[in-house]
């Protein structure tokens, strides 16, 4: 399982031409199986938070599918992980799960208070991919402004 997250988080990474690849393997739903903390251990959760991540880099072909099929409540779940490492990804995968556009930004103000937590991280990289994800939730639209507000986002952005 991991040699075949690790394959297509590579694809994806590369190029968005594999994308209708990726697509059509339609493996959401396994996807979804594998980041429950009952069914996965720690590394394939945060292999499939980097795969979620990496199928966001370029644009947003796919959150309508990352939507649907219950992937994006699965990633902000992630974010509250036990495992480091899988905090990180989930922070990575909500960052570009808000970055192409608005579509998914309601789904992911649930992420808003985990994103705050992870601000406090011993790792870097998870404070900042973090940071990101929070900024991005207004890079395209003011919908979740004030909820961001309301939940301190821009005092914990300061003292991170």
């Amino acid at each position: 399982i991991l040699d075949s997250l690790i394959i297509f988080s590579m694809l994806a990474r590369l190029s968005r031409d594999f994308y209708p690849a990726l697509h059509q393997a339609a493996a959401y739903g396994e996807l979804v199986l594998l980041l429950s903390p009952t069914n996965a251990d720690a590394s394939i959760r945060a292999r499939v938070c980097n795969l979620v991540g990496n199928m966001s880099r370029y644009s947003d072909y796919f959150y309508e599918a990352l939507e649907l099929h219950g992937l994006v409540a699965a990633v902000i779940r992630c974010a509250e992980d036990e495992d480091a490492n899988t905090r990180k990804f989930a922070c990575f995968a909500l960052g570009n799960a808000a970055f192409h556009s608005a579509a998914l930004y309601e789904s992911l103000r649930a992420a808003i208070t985990p994103l705050i937590a992870c601000l406090k991280e011993p790792l870097e990289k998870t404070r900042s991919n973090a940071a990101g994800a929070l900024g991005n939730l207004v890079r395209n639209s003011d919908l979740l402004a004030t909820t961001l507000t309301e939940l301190g986002a821009v005092e914990a952005l300061m003292q991170a």
